[in-house]
């Protein structure tokens, strides 16, 4: 699991100085990463990645990682595909055969070894989650955890159940794996 945003720039984000309040950052910070590649589907750091897939007797495969930096090794049947044999669509993480070739039906038929991810971190998936780390610290700071608003007179408190604020779940979603 890569952590998204660094603690100093959790704390550049929340005007902290000193490191009183690293230990929580540092686990908001994972905790809100890991809460980010989940609800996106994806990872965003670039890695390694082996993965098997059922061959539906169609012409492309969509990829858990994206986008696409490189095929290792691509097998149907346990027969090696040539780079030609292939297309590479990067950034929607897609594989295209090409001359009339498909993934035959199949269990578990085909493997690929390939290297996706981002170099950096997208700038404004940073922001998001500086930003609802930097929501949470300050709920947690202010004691009124998931508390929306509150009244006194005849006690009426609404709370916060939503994931992530509305803006950020915009953002999100324009990185937000569809599944099929």
């Amino acid at each position: 699991m890569t952590e998204l945003i660094s603690l100093a720039l959790a704390k550049l984000f929340l005007k902290i100085s000193g490191d009183a309040s690293d230990g929580l950052l540092k686990i908001l910070i994972s905790q809100y990463s890991d809460l980010i590649e989940t609800y996106c589907h994806r990872h965003f750091s670039k890695g390694e990645y082996i993965e098997t897939y059922d061959g539906d007797g169609s012409t492309k495969l969509f990829l858990n990682e994206f986008p696409i930096i490189s095929i290792a090794s691509l097998s149907i049947d346990s027969i090696a595909c040539d780079s030609g044999d292939y297309k590479v669509y990067a950034s929607e993480g897609m594989i295209k055969l090409v001359d009339g070739s498909v993934f035959t039906k199949g269990n578990q038929n085909v493997e690929i070894t390939y290297n996706a991810g981002y170099e950096a971190i997208p700038a404004d998936i940073g922001l998001c989650c500086a930003k609802i780390v930097a929501l949470t610290f300050k709920e947690i700071d202010s004691d009124r955890i998931g508390i929306a608003s509150q009244t006194f007179g005849d006690q009426n408190t609404s709370f916060i159940i939503s994931q992530f604020p509305e803006d950020i779940k915009k953002i999100l979603n324009a990185y937000k794996k569809v599944l099929i």
